[in-house]
């Protein structure tokens, strides 16, 4: 009779304990976050500058200058990895927009091989909605 009580009021706490662990993606997935679309470079060379939101310090670059122009430091960029899915959105330079990160790679498409820096951290991006 002991194995029959104890046995469900063991498997009950195993599930209460079990239920509070999930799978850990970070809990910037699936926020959404506002961003500049700040340098249109040649063959999809993009930087996004994060204007509001939060991304982990490891997915952005706190500080960085184009080699080019020395003198203009830009705060809290990326580069978008997925830049084939980027470009649907006919987003322009300049432009603000809402997004998410995605977990999608980048590829798939066919861009030209000139390059234009870009920050040395890749995101890929999601659900891009212009604001202005």
């Amino acid at each position: 009779m002991h194995r029959f009580i104890a046995l469900p009021v063991l498997l009950g706490i195993l599930f209460i304990f079990s239920s509070g662990c999930s799978r850990n993606d970070g809990d910037y997935h699936g926020k959404v976050l506002k961003g500049k679309f700040l340098i249109q470079g040649v063959c999809s060379n993009y930087t996004i500058q994060l204007l509001e939101g939060y991304i982990p310090p490891e997915k952005i670059v706190a500080s960085w200058k184009v080699w080019a122009t020395d003198s203009i430091a830009y705060s809290n960029v990326f580069a978008v990895a997925n830049v084939c899915n980027f470009d649907k959105y006919k987003l322009q330079q300049g432009d603000v927009f809402t997004f998410e990160l995605g977990t999608t790679p980048g590829g798939g498409c066919t861009v030209c091989l000139a390059y234009f820096p870009t920050p040395p951290i890749y995101n890929s991006i999601k659900n891009v909605k212009k604001v202005n």
